[in-house]
């Protein structure tokens, strides 16, 4: 599938904030390798608590979940990676066709049940790790470990899609959004919200045809959403 405009606005957004934090990543999948700044980039690293930062922090939850409201404000204290997923996907463009929230289980669980019922035009829609190599744009989906006594650390999609079908509701989540791939290192970039309470670039390691290897990333959601 070829990058639309919609994935690289996406991405630029996601690089545009992890700019504003400080341009910080780790070489890896996991928030506990050392955390680095990439040479050259914005010369301030900040974090959430940070002066400035929790105010960017806010802008996540009001632009990108509750541009029409302040109910933004009753969830000042939570947690807000998927606020910034839809910070950027409504900034880079895509309107009233992604589930803006600020739970990451809204976001899978809308694109499985689209790919389960055929529904694959103008939506996002997700596939199990190995189907597909990442694109620019994609969404990475990862399970979380225990939170409020559930854990999806090792959840797949058939997994969610098992829970969904049961009935049940949301889900410990967490999805970051692909912003580079390096097809020569064999590297993929991916940034995420409050990910060691910043804006925080990824990185995974993907075969000679793109596929993720040996990824904590179980699910690949992709925007099929028409521009």
């Amino acid at each position: 599938m070829s990058t639309t405009n919609l994935d690289r606005a996406a991405a630029r957004v996601a690089w545009q904030e992890w700019w504003y934090f400080g341009s910080q990543y780790v070489a890896g999948e996991s928030s506990s390798l050392p955390i680095k700044k990439a040479p050259d980039k914005h010369g301030t690293t900040g974090k959430e608590a940070s002066s400035g930062y929790r105010q960017r922090v806010y802008t996540y939850f009001k632009a990108g979940v509750y541009p029409d409201s302040n109910k933004w404000k009753d969830h000042k204290d939570d947690a807000w990676s998927a606020a910034f997923i839809s910070f950027c996907m409504r900034n880079a463009g895509a309107d009233g066709n992604f589930p803006y929230s600020i739970g990451h289980h809204r976001y899978v669980s809308a694109a499985i049940r689209n790919r389960e019922a055929g529904n694959v035009t103008n939506t996002i829609v997700a596939y199990r790790h190995g189907e597909i190599a990442p694109s620019i744009g994609d969404l990475l989906w990862r399970g979380r470990k225990p939170q409020n006594g559930m854990n999806t650390s090792k959840w797949t999609y058939d997994d969610i899609l098992d829970y969904i079908n049961k009935g049940g509701g949301g889900f410990p989540s967490h999805c970051d959004l692909v912003t580079e791939i390096i097809e020569d290192a064999e590297i993929l970039h991916a940034i995420g919200g409050n990910v060691a309470n910043r804006v925080l670039r990824m990185q995974s390691k993907i075969d000679e045809e793109g596929m993720l290897v040996d990824s904590r990333y179980r699910v690949i959601i992709r925007n099929n959403i028409t521009e």
